[in-house]
């Protein structure tokens, strides 16, 4: 009888996720319609994650946090031109510059990281997004789209992967001091899942590569998605906090949802800007 109890609690807020992955994906779709959409889209995005990022660390209302959001414009005006190199130059430089001001002024490293690292944070994983939605919209405007579903569907269906392969099989306690309910038994199953799920996406989304390559990408996909998501973990660890809101129901905060996005993201863009 208490097993039973126990194992239906465990997916307890099944439903109320499941609810609110409908309300996710209908967003995204009307946020891929058009590339001036998906430039709102990331910047609504970016603004959000930075709201929540400076709420944790309690300077949301202090002035300096209104300095950080120059960023975003920066993010917008760069997606805007499709100018991945002022993009990739101008928002870290904007984050440095700010940062030792903020030392400077106040002589306060603690304060100053964390400048540094919310406007990078919440802007320069997100930013990438927009740039690979321009992957060859000259010749062909779908394919951006299905590159980013490759990397969303794989990238948010490995958390499922990983949530639901530690509930079921989980024993061995990965990162407990960061995030108790990370196990070896989550991480290998979504692994394991994400490379599979890549070697059935990849055939349709990613045209003209092989096994080796759609499984590389799912193993690259799934082994960095754990790791944004425990980096973030640690982020909310050191500011005491469960969840960096509660936009999302049953997921916490918008970077609660896209934490696992943080570091994929990034080298996705590297990776398959290097292939294509």
């Amino acid at each position: 009888m208490n097993t039973q109890v126990t194992n239906t609690n465990k997916f307890a807020d099944v439903p109320i996720r499941v609810r609110s992955w409908g309300i996710i994906i209908i967003i995204l779709s009307i946020g891929l319609l058009h590339p001036l959409l998906t430039l709102l889209f990331v910047g609504s995005m970016s603004a959000r994650a930075l709201h929540e990022y400076f709420r944790i660390i309690d300077l949301k209302t202090n002035s300096l946090s209104y300095l950080c959001y120059p960023a975003v414009l920066l993010l917008l005006s760069t997606g805007y031109l499709n100018n991945y190199k002022l993009f990739v130059v101008s928002i870290p430089l904007y984050a440095i510059i700010l940062s030792a001001i903020t030392h400077l002024r106040y002589k306060n490293r603690l304060l100053s990281k964390n400048i540094l690292t919310g406007i990078i944070l919440c802007t320069f994983p997100i930013g990438h997004l927009l740039f690979i939605r321009y992957f060859n919209i000259e010749t062909n405007p779908w394919f951006g789209i299905k590159v980013v579903l490759f990397i969303l569907v794989t990238t948010q269906l490995n958390d499922v992967f990983q949530y639901l392969s530690g509930k079921l099989f989980g024993k061995k306690q990965i990162v407990p001091k960061i995030s108790p309910n990370k196990t070896q038994e989550g991480l290998l199953g979504g692994i394991l899942l994400s490379i599979i799920l890549a070697n059935s996406l990849g055939p349709f989304l990613l045209t003209g590569y092989n096994i080796i390559q759609y499984t590389f990408l799912g193993l690259i996909i799934s082994t960095l998605g754990f790791a944004g998501d425990v980096y973030l973990s640690s982020i909310k660890r050191d500011a005491g906090v469960k969840d960096f809101g509660s936009l999302i129901p049953g997921h916490g905060g918008l970077l609660d949802r896209i934490d696992s996005l943080t570091f994929v993201l990034p080298v996705c863009y590297i990776l398959l800007n290097t292939l294509l």
